[in-house]
């Protein structure tokens, strides 16, 4: 089977450019905290049976479950409640974050090599929009949920590659703070964000 790729550039206002960088640093907390959960579970598993390090130790209750993609995933809600702006980001965006976050540890699991690392500020540079409702292309714009329509140059046809339709396509990915595209590739779309060579911080051309 061929993939095709196609990069599309999106040219946000203001205030979307605030609202994407906004989300990108969401994504980077939950991404950390998930992983913070995972490499503390692992560590609580290491220390003796019949003893303690006198320095530190894990305390974690040994019935207490391995955060799993779903496990953490079905946290999201509650964690919406005691952190409210992670509910400004769209549900989907966070749950593709965790995703990404398991995909990289099995992928771990099978190399031995590559543990997931914690992403410092600007180091998390995309998002994903797992799926769109319908056509989110109206002319030469890209409507995307909790941002709005946004200007994109469309150099060439932007249409489903599968006969699922728009639901399952989409990938809708945002890059850096020197260039802003969109991705369309077979079932995703995505937000990929950038820093063009030589740009100037905070400039989306």
């Amino acid at each position: 089977m061929l993939t095709m790729n196609y990069t599309y550039r999106i040219y946000p206002n203001v205030v979307q450019q605030t609202e994407l960088r906004s989300w990108l640093e969401t994504c980077r907390g939950v991404y950390n905290y998930a992983l913070r959960e995972l490499k503390d579970w692992i560590a609580s598993r290491k220390c003796s049976v019949d003893r303690c390090s006198l320095e530190k130790e894990y305390i974690i209750p040994a019935d207490e479950p391995f955060p799993s993609y779903h496990r953490q995933q079905n946290n999201l809600p509650k964690a919406k409640k005691q952190f409210p702006h992670l509910g400004k980001v769209h549900s989907q965006v966070l749950q593709t974050t965790i995703r990404r976050l398991h995909d990289t540890w099995e992928v771990f699991q099978k190399r031995g090599y590559g543990f997931p690392r914690f992403k410092k500020f600007g180091q998390f540079k995309s998002f994903v929009f797992p799926q769109f409702k319908g056509n989110p292309i109206n002319g030469f714009t890209i409507k995307l949920p909790k941002i709005g329509e946004v200007p994109i140059n469309l150099h060439r046809p932007f249409a489903p590659l599968s006969k699922g339709g728009w639901g399952d396509t989409a990938k809708g990915a945002v890059q850096g703070t020197g260039d802003a595209m969109v991705c369309c590739r077979h079932h995703r779309i995505g937000y990929i964000s950038s820093r063009c060579p030589g740009s100037r911080s905070g400039d989306w051309d």
